[in-house]
């Protein structure tokens, strides 16, 4: 089973994926983690260094080479299911994919902007504007959870 986890930064992708591996007996991966233990740096400095462009080509590589596992949950970076060729690449190796759709409003409550490129020096509003851009990529999920409490009803959907 294939599984990627979709959605905003801070939409909780990391702490359901692993939950989710963990109950699913399947490994976990987070793309964003597996490119900073790569390159030995963070994702913000590989932002402020070489820029989004340089990143997206990266994560690419990086997508490709974790999809081509067996069995994975995988936490994806916020921006990386914005691009065509990603839902090719998922549709290629029948990745379920789950959108975690957690309110702009939730999410910067708890937000830490600090590791946070695309958040640095923006404004409150500017989740609502990512939100807005990034939702016709998101939309394309097979499934939405909207809420945190219906992790326990994705066990189903994916088995």
């Amino acid at each position: 089973m294939r599984i990627a986890l979709i959605g905003l930064p801070g939409s909780g992708k990391t702490t359901i994926g692993k939950y989710l591996a963990r109950t699913l007996h399947l490994p976990f991966y987070d793309l964003d983690h597996v490119i900073e233990r790569h390159y030995g740096t963070s994702i913000k400095k590989i932002f402020l260094q070489r820029g989004e462009r340089y990143f997206r080509t990266i994560e690419w590589h990086w997508l490709l080479r974790l999809l081509a596992n067996d069995t994975f949950v995988l936490a994806c970076g916020g921006g990386t299911p914005c691009a065509l060729r990603v839902w090719s690449a998922f549709a290629e190796r029948k990745v379920k994919v789950i959108w975690l759709h957690r309110p702009p409003k939730q999410i910067l409550k708890t937000l830490r902007t600090d590791h946070r490129p695309l958040f640095k020096n923006k404004p409150q509003s500017f989740l609502f504007h990512l939100l807005a851009a990034r939702r016709r990529w998101y939309s394309k999920a097979h499934f939405v959870c909207y809420d945190a409490t219906q992790v326990a009803s994705l066990f189903n959907a994916v088995e």
